[in-house]
This record gives structure tokens, sequence and C-alpha cells, in this order.
């Protein structure tokens, strides 16, 4: 099997929403996608099973999440990398 991350769609879609709300991710209305782009995450629902289990997905049938996820799965990825924090360094004595 190989190497790869497991993540939860609440992840990434929380994640993709902190840089909506922190303006650190905007959509250029230029783009040829970016009204179906601005509508996918507003069909988004969350659904709590009474366990406590979560899922996230399009509210209606027919209704597609593929360019959200795209982006919150690239988002996220970017995050991972590039926000690490400093590695700690030892001093040997």
């Amino acid at each position: 099997m190989g190497s790869g991350y497991k993540v939860r769609k609440r992840n990434l879609v929380s994640n993709l929403l902190k840089l909506f709300q922190t303006e650190r991710l905007k959509v250029v209305p230029e783009l040829d996608l970016a009204s179906i782009f601005v509508q996918e995450p507003l069909n988004f629902k969350a659904k709590i099973s009474i366990s406590g289990h979560d899922s996230y997905e399009a509210w209606r049938e027919g209704v597609h999440d593929d360019l959200v996820l795209a982006t919150a799965l690239a988002c996220w990825y970017a995050e991972k990398i590039f926000n690490r924090p400093e590695p700690r360094v030892r001093r040997l004595a």
C-alpha cells in the first residue's frame, strides 16, 4: 500500500471555510467556473448521527461538490506543508 493521507471531510471543509473567512483564499470572478465554485459550498450540509458521527455532503441529489473538495484538498495540503512549525533543535551537551 502506498503512502498518503487520510483526512476527514470535516477537516477539509473547516480549513477551507477558515481560509475564506480570513480572506487568505479569494475567488477571482473572471474564472470560467467561479460562479459554480461559489455556489458549491452553499450546498453543503452537515449531518450528525445520534452516535455523534458527522458527514458532509451536497444537500440535494445531482448537486456536485467536486470543485470545492478539490480546492479543499489542495488548500489542506498547502497548509500542512507550508505552515509547519519550525523543527525543534536540541543541543548536544
